[in-house]
């Protein structure tokens, strides 16, 4: 899993009286990344079990209980975001054709292979054709070898970031339907609005569960 290096701590020199602020907004905003990064492969886990057997009555304990700790740690996750936001108001952001029937041709792109491997999962069972990159180049290589109609694009990639690849695929005259969704442990407004500037057609914040997904093909359809 792709984690960013924690910025260092501001330098005090003679003379200079050095703002934490920043640096600390920078150090919650990537541990909400990160706590919202782990959920995302249990939130799929989940909606796997549950749409596996959800009358079993071990089952639909096990799902609940697991569904309240999802729930307190992505409230955990949501408060270390808006703490991020007050403390560094000024934050810049970080570094398809459709089927029949709603079925989509779909590639998920997120160096976090439990992540990506339930997310794919997840979306088998709701009857897409799916396809998983690990990295940057594997999702160029991937993106080159067949079209998808949607693309799940996380944004913290190593080597290439979801920002380069994208404009890979936005380069390529074949590519120009593929729809193009951030997914990303960041739930900032200067984020969001850098993907609407990068050309991305939507932005999900993890943990992704299953009515999220959902909704968002069915905004797609639209």
């Amino acid at each position: 899993m792709s984690r960013r290096e924690a910025p260092p701590a501001p330098p005090v020199h003679e003379n200079t009286i050095a703002s934490p602020a920043t640096w600390e907004g920078e150090a919650l905003d990537m541990l909400a990344h990160d706590l919202r990064n782990a959920l995302a492969p249990i939130v799929t886990a989940l909606d796997l079990l549950h749409l596996q057997g959800p009358d079993h009555p071990i089952v639909a304990q096990a799902g609940r209980l697991i569904r309240r700790q999802a729930d307190v740690l992505a409230r955990l996750a949501d408060h270390l975001g808006s703490v991020a936001r007050h403390a560094d108001p000024g934050a810049a952001p970080r570094a398809g054709r459709r089927q029949a029937r709603g079925r989509y041709q779909v590639l998920v792109i997120d160096d976090n292979r439990d992540a990506a491997d339930s997310l794919a999962a997840l979306l088998e069972a709701q009857g897409h054709a799916v396809r998983v990159a690990y990295d940057g180049p594997a999702a160029v290589t991937a993106l080159e070898a067949a079209t998808p109609d949607v693309c799940l694009l996380d944004l913290d990639l190593p080597g290439m970031s979801g920002y380069e690849v994208a404009a890979r695929l936005r380069q390529k005259p074949g590519l120009i339907e593929t729809r193009l969704v951030a997914l990303t442990g960041y739930d900032g407004e200067a984020d969001r609005q850098q993907t609407r500037l990068q050309g991305f057609d939507a932005y999900l914040v993890k943990p992704v569960d299953l009515a999220g997904l959902q909704a968002l093909f069915a905004r797609l359809a639209q």
